[in-house]
């Protein structure tokens, strides 16, 4: 994926903002290993304002869609920012 490519700087410059465009393209066609690292980027203000609010939301569609990452760990950190916004 691009954006992985942008984000570790293999065969190009390395650059947040760069992967964060290409995580949102492909996140954009529902591709969810896309939607969970843009979720990172929103979550670890990495190429993206800080969005727990906008992290959330995609960790829970990539989770839906069973990325290859363990559903428990994703759903664990949609459970910690669901937890977050009750307090504001």
């Amino acid at each position: 994926m691009m954006g992985e490519c942008c984000r570790k700087g293999t065969g190009v410059e390395k650059s947040a903002n760069k992967a964060a465009e290409w995580y949102e393209k492909a996140a954009e066609q529902e591709y969810a290993p896309a939607q969970y690292r843009l979720g990172c980027c929103y979550e670890d203000k990495d190429g993206k304002t800080y969005d727990a609010f906008k992290a959330a939301e995609l960790f829970r569609k990539a989770a839906e869609k069973d990325e290859k990452k363990t559903h428990s760990t994703i759903m664990a950190g949609v459970a910690k920012w669901e937890k977050e916004f009750r307090r504001i």
